[in-house]
């Protein structure tokens, strides 16, 4: 009857409008999400941001809390060589693309034993579950392995820019690579101080040789 019509309406649009702030609420959680994994994206390359590293490390010290002894680690202090003259010679784009392909190669030999961050314009890190210097070597010759065979990029290069791409051997991409590692690594300070280790090896390569790693 008429009745039962007014209440059956009333209830279905009561119904309408709980849906309607479930979905609200749905996008409100989506987009939350999207805005904290964008603060510790690096938004170029979609690998971890300096921010996205840091949080890595408090997991890792949430981890050795209830552990003795503290915990194995180590890391790949990584900067580009040769990278300013991708930039400077064929416009940023190209630099982007190279930044891309160089944290695609870091991801693929890092695999699930860590992470890989970009610490700041062409320097990255690899974090690696262990102090294993045999790894290390392995992992480093595997990334220098890559990029020789890319042979600086030049045939995806050339499928970007529409256009014949070649560079020199003595301009082509490569990296330098500062390794540290520790045994019962204990806190964030004993990592930050880890981090400062390899980057003074980075220095004494990059003030040298280039192109190779030192543990």
């Amino acid at each position: 009857n008429e009745d039962d019509l007014s209440i059956f309406k009333l209830l279905f649009r009561e119904l309408e409008y709980s849906i309607a702030r479930i979905e609200a609420n749905e996008k409100a959680n989506e987009m939350n999400k999207r805005l904290k994994q964008a603060a510790i994206t690096d938004m170029l390359t979609g690998i971890y941001n300096r921010a996205g590293m840091y949080q890595e490390i408090e997991k890792l010290e949430k981890r050795i809390s209830v552990t003795s002894g503290g915990m194995d680690v180590g890391l790949m202090f990584i900067d580009l060589d040769n990278f300013k003259h991708y930039n400077d010679t064929y416009g940023h784009d190209v630099g982007d693309f190279v930044l891309i392909k160089m944290a695609d190669i870091f991801t693929e030999v890092c695999g699930k034993d860590g992470f890989v961050c970009r610490y700041g314009g062409d320097e990255f890190l690899i974090f690696l579950y262990t102090d294993d210097r045999d790894i290390f070597k392995e992992k480093a010759e595997r990334i220098y392995q890559i990029i020789d065979e890319a042979d600086g990029f030049s045939a995806e290069i050339s499928e970007k820019l529409g256009q014949s791409f070649s560079i020199d051997k003595q301009h082509q991409i490569s990296c330098s690579i500062g390794i540290a590692a520790g045994d019962h690594i204990c806190t964030e300070n004993d990592m930050t101080e880890m981090i400062k280790r390899a980057d003074d090896l980075l220095y004494s390569i990059k003030t040298t040789t280039k192109g190779t790693y030192r543990i």
